[in-house]
């Protein structure tokens, strides 16, 4: 089986919050629904303090966010001809975590709704400027891969 998502971890005990076979399975199903092959991305899982930091480098807003997505493809025209590495997916465990916690429901499914969110935006969709295109599209990939983690 090739390997579709690195995974690293800020802190051992971010890894209580949703199995790795749990983050493969779902990063699997996501690319499968985007239609893409030999493409792989990573995650990484960090802490407030770090995703501050993040956000503030590359958005010039000196607070946490919940993820962060640095495309490597945006922009391009995507030719898959070999595996391609398309980007970096960071999220905040601890935002996640309040997140879920703020609307009851499990953090890991909060996690999951994050992977899915950053893949897109490694895609090159953008929340803030599409007229609600890349939520529509979120949507309809939680609606065909059976989620109800919205």
């Amino acid at each position: 089986m090739q390997k579709i998502v690195d995974i690293s971890y800020q802190k051992e005990e971010y890894k209580k919050i949703i199995s790795i076979k749990e983050i493969e399975e779902w990063s699997k199903e996501i690319i499968a629904q985007a239609r893409l092959e030999n493409v792989f991305f990573s995650i990484f899982f960090c802490d407030d303090k770090t995703m501050t930091e993040l956000n503030k480098n590359y958005r010039d807003i000196d607070k946490t966010t919940d993820v962060l997505s640095f495309s490597q493809i945006e922009g391009e025209e995507i030719i898959w001809t070999n595996k391609k590495f398309i980007g970096d997916i960071v999220i905040s465990m601890p935002q996640a975590v309040r997140q879920s916690e703020e609307i009851g429901k499990p953090a890991q499914s909060e996690v999951k709704l994050l992977i899915l969110h950053g893949f897109l935006h490694l895609l090159g969709y953008d929340h803030e400027t599409d007229d609600g295109e890349m939520d529509t599209i979120q949507k309809e990939y939680l609606k065909m891969l059976g989620e109800t983690i919205e």
